[in-house]
């Protein structure tokens, strides 16, 4: 008969259900998968040195340390978590992981010291970064795995993203993170609204010479409101005094520091606007 243990173990896919396999790796969720020792041997040095150590002979052991004759070697991870691992050990195509496999893919390539799982998962991650709704999460992940070139990316990709949106949803992987991490992507956000919000303030860095790049002090913003002149053009120089706009060829013989830039009244009114846009809370950037 059977016994009980063997009963409950089933076989995985291939490529691990190779009959010429010469041992056997139990998960957690007592999926079976046959594996050549030399393989694995060669993939992992934790691996190599677990095979490494005697096995009892079948006769002596229990019946479920071993299968077909073969030993057993247990470990704590899952049927999918290994199988992901196992696929960047052998010369087959490495599976496709959705985000929430990446952290527990990670630490087995990280606890059996096999660089090549690692390194599927950071590019597995960087195939995330750029989706939106993924952003945030791949920020976090970046951070557990100390990877500051995907944190940055990460980073600036939340700003397509809503602040209350950042703020209300949770993922498991903020466990793993220092609150330091997340209370620096808030700041950075924070400066890039500021930074952005600066682009649409009439009255910053918005009008200078850019001829000679000596900044000219713009007229009073209520000035342009009460008088701004009707002028077709989009921009055009006055004088300090009010005097009516230059022509064009006025504006190219003008010379003096003392000249000013007129703006449309419609155009300082939407800019004003804009930078009220960018700073409300319920915004992006």
């Amino acid at each position: 008969m059977q016994a009980p243990a063997a009963r409950s173990r089933k076989l995985a896919q291939a490529p691990f259900n190779d009959s010429d396999a010469d041992f056997v790796l139990e998960t957690s969720d007592k999926v079976t998968f046959r594996l050549l020792s030399h393989i694995m041997s060669r993939a992992s040095p934790i691996f190599h040195d677990m095979l490494g150590v005697p096995h009892p002979s079948a006769a002596d052991a229990s019946p479920s340390d071993y299968v077909d004759g073969k030993p057993v070697v247990r470990v704590t991870e899952d049927s999918k978590i290994m199988d992901a691992f196992l696929r960047c050990c052998y010369p087959v195509p490495h599976s496709t992981l959705g985000i929430e496999q990446l952290v527990a893919v990670y630490t087995a390539g990280d606890k059996y010291a096999v660089e090549a799982v690692k390194r599927h998962v950071v590019n597995e991650l960087s195939r995330y970064i750029p989706q939106t709704e993924h952003s945030l999460r791949a920020y976090l992940l970046a951070c557990h795995f100390g990877l500051r070139d995907e944190m940055e990316r990460a980073a600036k990709q939340t700003l397509e993203m809503r602040k209350d949106d950042l703020l209300h949803i949770w993922y498991p992987e903020l466990d793993l993170i220092q609150a330091s991490f997340f209370t620096r992507l808030l700041n950075f956000r924070q400066r890039c609204v500021d930074n952005f919000g600066g682009l649409f303030t009439p009255l910053h860095r918005l009008l200078r010479d850019i001829e000679d790049g000596k900044g000219r002090p713009p007229l009073w913003e209520s000035y342009y409101y009460q008088t701004t002149p009707e002028c077709s053009c989009a921009v055009s120089i006055g004088h300090m005094d009010g005097g009516e706009p230059l022509s064009d060829d006025e504006q190219d013989d003008e010379n003096d520091d003392d000249g000013k830039y007129w703006v449309k009244k419609w155009y300082l009114q939407y800019m004003k606007e804009m930078e009220e846009a960018v700073h409300q809370d319920n915004m992006p950037i």
